[in-house]
């Protein structure tokens, strides 16, 4: 099954007028500066992910303006480890892999692609740790 992913626009839409508004009150080289970036958080602003979960690979694509900007497979056997870190909002899957920046997997809808990772480490044999940030009750 294919998951999808947005980023959240709050964070960008902000970031991105205060650097229209500092390149509007640049000299010019700065405010080139400022333009650029601004162009950038655009650029996020329009970004999705998808994951797609197989047998044994989990491919990750990262999409600019529907242009995919980047994939990466991750094969079964180059895993660590799966952690499951749980919070009051959401949770959020950590793939750490040998010899290789770590997959941080979050925000994807359905939300049914943590049953299935969860399944794709027991079929796989990967350790899956579980952590809760959740609040204990006195």
């Amino acid at each position: 099954m294919l998951y999808k992913a947005k980023e959240p626009k709050f964070l960008w839409i902000v970031l991105l007028l205060l650097s229209l508004t500092y390149a509007f009150y640049q000299d010019t080289t700065l405010r080139i500066v400022f333009l650029i970036l601004a162009v950038l958080f655009v650029m996020v602003l329009f970004s999705s992910y998808t994951l797609k979960i197989e047998e044994e690979w989990l491919i990750f694509s990262c999409y600019v303006l529907g242009i995919k900007l980047f994939q990466r497979k991750v094969q079964a056997e180059s895993i660590k480890q799966i952690l499951l870190i749980k919070n009051e909002r959401q949770t959020i899957v950590l793939v750490q892999i040998t010899n290789s920046i770590r997959l941080k997997l979050q925000r994807f809808k359905p939300v049914t692609y943590i049953e299935e990772i969860q399944q794709f480490a027991e079929r796989n044999a990967l350790p899956l740790k579980e952590q809760s940030l959740l609040k204990q009750g006195k």
